[in-house]
């Protein structure tokens, strides 16, 4: 995204580029978020470990 984004908008000031940050920011959460709240394996044991590191670090 943000190579598509360099390409087509060139950043002439710090906002434009704070937009192109922000886009491409947007668009790799949701990629994690997506592996991380579906159900496929990889994904469902890397949520396990990091609930399991949060009540850990927590002390529940």
């Amino acid at each position: 995204m943000l190579l598509l984004m360099r390409q087509l908008f060139y950043a002439h000031n710090y906002v434009q580029l704070l937009v192109q940050l922000l886009v491409g920011g947007t668009v790799y959460v949701a990629g994690v978020l997506w592996f991380f709240f579906t159900r496929e394996p990889m994904g469902m044991q890397l949520r396990t470990r990091f609930a399991e590191y949060v009540h850990e670090f927590l002390g529940d």
